[in-house]
């Protein structure tokens, strides 16, 4: 029964070595033969009978660092026992370069090596798997720096050009007060209105231009994180917007505790979504609320909403989701700033909303804090 069991355990494991491509091997140096299944001779592409020895089984790997290394590996474990699992590409009987995984220990007897053996395995598909995915890497990595410069570029570009729009944009507003101021009295009620619309046109321009700058200087800011307390920042927000004075807004903040954040530019965030929520509300009390769990920051306000169709123009830069006219108007770069500084912080934010519910932003400074 004992020998039954044997024979079907050792078929079982001839089986699963034969599905699996693992060959074994066995050199004995006390007889000076070397032993390889069906496995390992089908690997060198060799005929089932083949009768290999070490010298052969050696000058089978590709000659250069594959075949110096495996006779250094080999002259090490018959002088030490030092065991090894090495990979190296060997040639085939056919000529066909093939990457292995070759494995070894020591077999002593009396404290001596008589021999060695191990496992012998294909990992070609492996291994040109693994430098596709590396080229792959290597591609990626490149196209990103490419990409990085270009932004840089691009950047680079929009602070210079917004900084040289500044002042004909001004002469342009300037002329057109001179013309009002020194020549009203000659203009009919059309051309008044012509004067008109070319300062607000050109004020319009400069809020553009102003926008532009503030979103190119982001990146090229440093950033200074410090230990923040956020209700002060917020309160500091909440007196520059004069909130206290409106009494149709109601801001409720929580205690939020610290956060490491930059306070300029965080304060700049905050200014936004107050902001947003208070411009973009038709109800008589306007509600903003912000509170925290654990590292997410919650501001939510009782606003018009925002109807899922326009999730993805949201933060994108000059995109409205109105009217110029409606809603006080604005250029639409607000919450591309607000996405960049967070950015900035290797922080996420994201919202919730609803057409006639308000809308919750989630800033999440989980890997900053």
């Amino acid at each position: 029964m004992e020998k039954n069991l044997e024979s079907i355990f050792v078929n079982l494991f001839d089986k699963t070595r034969e599905i699996s491509g693992i060959g074994v091997w066995h050199v004995d140096l006390v007889n000076e033969s070397v032993f390889w299944d069906d496995n390992t001779k089908r690997i060198h592409e060799v005929p089932l009978d083949y009768k290999p020895d070490l010298a052969s089984g050696i000058n089978f790997y590709k000659e250069g660092f594959s075949r110096d290394e495996i006779q250094r590996l080999c002259g090490e474990i018959i002088e030490n026992g030092t065991p090894f699992n090495t990979e190296l590409i060997v040639v085939t009987k056919s000529g066909k370069d093939v990457w292995v995984r070759a494995v070894a220990r020591p077999q002593e007897e009396n404290g001596k090596i008589i021999g060695f053996y191990g496992t012998f395995q294909d990992i070609t598909k492996e291994v040109e798997s693994q430098k596709r995915l590396e080229k792959h890497n290597e591609e990626l990595q490149e196209l990103s720096e490419k990409l990085q410069r270009s932004n840089e570029q691009l950047e680079e570009f929009a602070y210079v050009a917004s900084h040289d729009l500044k002042t004909p944009i001004r002469n342009m507003s300037h002329y057109a007060t001179f013309i009002e101021e020194d020549y009203g009295e000659h203009l009919d009620e059309e051309g008044i209105k012509m004067i008109n619309g070319i300062k607000d046109q050109a004020q319009r321009m400069t809020n553009l231009v102003d926008d532009l700058l503030t979103y190119s200087r982001v990146n090229k800011m440093k950033l200074t994180a410090t230990a923040a307390p956020m209700n002060s920042l917020i309160k500091e927000v909440v007196e520059l917007l004069d909130l206290e004075a409106m009494p149709d807004v109601e801001v409720l903040v929580e205690d939020l505790g610290e956060l490491k954040v930059d306070i300029i530019k965080m304060r700049e965030v905050f200014n936004n979504l107050i902001t947003n929520g208070i411009k973009y509300n038709d109800n008589e009390l306007k509600k903003i609320k912000i509170w925290r769990e654990g590292n997410l920051v919650y501001v939510k306000d009782n606003g018009i909403g925002i109807d899922e169709s326009m999730k993805d123009k949201v933060f994108a830069f000059f995109k409205r989701l109105h009217a110029k006219d409606e809603y006080g108007g604005g250029t639409g770069a607000g919450m591309a700033i607000v996405q960049k500084v967070i950015d900035r912080h290797n922080a996420t934010i994201e919202f919730k909303s609803k057409i006639g519910e308000g809308t919750t932003f989630i800033l999440d400074f989980s890997k900053t804090n």
